[in-house]
């Protein structure tokens, strides 16, 4: 009989080396109640974003007045990013919509691509 037969294993490497595996997690279904709390935070987010890029076309607007160019480029890059980061979240909005509850949260994500569409119009009117 051979030492190791006479030993055992003692180690890992004595035995092999085997990878451990990891359960695929399990996805629940998420209440309606998460659904409408999350539709209401998605909801203020926007609204949030909406008013960054009014900030900034506000900026745009006293920079432009002062003759400021640097200050307006700084505003103008900003708001654009805001108004680009608007519309992502509105992907979110149109895909939270169904999940109100609340008659006015629902209000606010079914409104959404209006509010895009006139802080777009806004950001287009600013001083060049």
């Amino acid at each position: 009989m051979s030492e190791f037969m006479k030993r055992g294993p003692t180690s890992s490497v004595d035995v092999g080396y085997v990878c451990a595996s990891v359960p695929e997690p399990q996805r629940r279904e998420r209440t309606p109640e998460e659904k409408a709390a999350d539709a209401e935070t998605i909801a203020g987010n926007f609204d949030n974003q909406v008013k960054v890029v009014r900030e900034y076309v506000t900026a745009m607007e006293t920079s432009a007045a002062e003759l400021d160019l640097a200050g307006w480029t700084s505003a103008n890059n900003s708001a654009t990013t805001a108004l680009k980061e608007l519309e992502r979240w509105t992907n979110a909005v149109r895909a939270a919509a169904s999940d109100a509850t609340d008659a006015q949260v629902h209000k606010r994500l079914v409104g959404a691509e209006q509010v895009l569409k006139d802080v777009t119009r806004l950001g287009a009117k600013a001083p060049a």
